[in-house]
């Protein structure tokens, strides 16, 4: 059981490790009456017993802004289940709301907009599992249209025409993360996906990530012609991330056309062996660093080759520094930000 005093205004609790047999122990939380709480992280959720628990204690809660569920990925659980044993009517009135792996919606995608105020949420991470169906996802974003979500943070690997139509539907996205997703579906092609971004979003995008999908992850990669209309239009860009074929090495100097880049994420598409990665890596850092050397000024300050080392690029000389051994701790920006690691930097 973990009882929350009425000051405690922050909370992240992980209730299974990959190692976790089952069934095993699974926390009750238990609110007493008035909750400060404010942020609630819970991770990899395994029994559908537990998540009506979390969903108890949601109805408890009065401050609330920030809330975070992610479901274990070898498990199928209906997000619906969260709301299911509410006594009465209730809306969160969240700010940043983050689901990961849930196996289905559980409920009308309209009816979650009837537990979570659309008009507050100003971040949105919405990430699917492997067994949604796909009724679920085309209704999840015609909800979300319903609703008036307009987000300025939005992570999601859950897409579809209906994500484009909703990302046509607001204005002032600020971050846009598409995430991988396997499952084999029918993709808007990644041109008009693209250019629906930039012409409604290049004023205001500062941070952009795009994800390789599909089974064999083959789709959705940049090539010479985007990558030039992303660097040429959304001249406010900080942050971008992307995945390329092998032989479209040399068009990333394209990106240095961005006046305000200072983090950028590379990966090669393909099943490529350890050593004709690092092989490549090795290419990228060699072209890279020609770029900057020919720049007159430039802000790029990190830099990762999948999903490895982040460098810190240093100048006066030109410098690569290995930050992080892993994509997921760099606090200081989005792209390799994890919320839930955070709490590994303040362990000396």
């Amino acid at each position: 059981m973990v009882a929350l005093s009425d000051r405690m205004e922050y909370l992240q609790l992980r209730v299974a490790t990959d190692g976790s047999p089952t069934p095993y122990f699974h926390p009750t939380l238990k609110f007493g009456g008035y909750s400060k709480l404010r942020f609630l992280n819970i991770i990899d959720v395994k029994i559908t017993s537990a998540l009506q628990s979390v969903g108890n204690a949601l109805f408890s809660t009065e401050q609330l802004s920030e809330l975070a569920i992610w479901a274990d990925e070898d498990v199928i659980l209906s997000l619906g289940v969260i709301f299911s044993g509410w006594p009465g009517p209730k809306i969160l009135n969240l700010k940043a709301l983050d689901l990961r792996r849930f196996s289905n919606v559980g409920c009308s995608a309209p009816s979650i907009w009837q537990h979570i105020s659309a008009a507050c949420l100003s971040e949105l991470t919405l990430e699917i599992g492997s067994f949604l169906p796909p009724d679920d996802y085309i209704g999840f974003w015609e909800g979300a249209v319903a609703a008036g979500m307009r987000p300025t943070t939005l992570r999601t690997n859950l897409i579809s025409e209906g994500l484009t139509d909703f990302i046509c539907s607001c204005n002032g996205l600020e971050v846009f993360q598409l995430t991988t997703c396997l499952l084999p579906r029918h993709l808007p092609p990644i041109s008009i996906f693209l250019e629906t971004i930039i012409s409604q979003h290049s004023k205001s995008l500062r941070v952009l990530a795009i994800h390789a999908q599909g089974p064999d992850e083959s789709e959705y990669l940049l090539d010479r012609k985007l990558l030039d209309s992303l660097s040429s239009r959304c001249t406010k860009l900080e942050e971008l991330g992307f995945k390329i074929l092998e032989q479209s090495q040399a068009d990333v100097h394209l990106v240095f056309q961005l006046p305000l880049l200072r983090a950028l994420h590379i990966d090669f598409a393909g099943d490529l062996s350890f050593d004709m990665q690092k092989l490549n890596h090795l290419k990228l850092r060699k072209l890279i660093a020609e770029c900057l050397s020919n720049m007159a000024q430039h802000h790029l300050k990190y830099i990762a080759f999948g999903e490895g080392l982040v460098y810190a690029i240093l100048t006066n000389p030109l410098r690569w520094h290995v930050r992080s051994n892993l994509v997921g701790y760099i606090r200081d920006t989005v792209i390799f930000r994890e919320k839930m690691f955070d709490w590994a930097s303040t362990i000396r």
